[in-house]
């Protein structure tokens, strides 16, 4: 990872995409965000952080998967207001490094402290 972070966000909720951007943004300055408001997490990022529910479809397992395969070093964060159980277990099979819930301020902070720490890591 160079200097300069990149990040992918893909959610179908513009808002929600817009404020995570905002959030990153401010914490890492240098960061280079992309959103994507379809379920599409092809490309080469650093981060990526992942919604599940895609109008109705669970799709964050998929993503992972995707991003996995062609990103094995990313950080793959799933950012979501619906993570159920068994969709929690994919994730982490598929090398998931951390589930959030949008709605939880704790859990928004505990997805930056995982972020840093990815960028900490990297620059060494």
């Amino acid at each position: 990872m160079s200097n300069e972070p990149t990040v992918l966000i893909v959610d179908d909720d513009q808002d929600a995409a817009e404020w995570l951007q905002y959030l990153l943004q401010t914490r890492f300055p240098s960061a280079k965000i992309e959103i994507r408001l379809n379920p599409d997490a092809s490309g080469t990022y650093d981060i990526f952080l992942i919604d599940n529910d895609f109008h109705g479809t669970c799709l964050a397992a998929d993503l992972a998967r995707a991003i996995r395969a062609s990103n094995p070093h990313a950080l793959i964060v799933a950012f979501s207001a619906y993570l159920d159980r068994q969709t929690l277990k994919q994730l982490v099979n598929l090398g998931c490094d951390g589930a959030c819930d949008k709605s939880d301020p704790n859990d928004v902070e505990r997805m930056s402290q995982i972020i840093s720490a990815f960028v900490e890591r990297s620059k060494k």
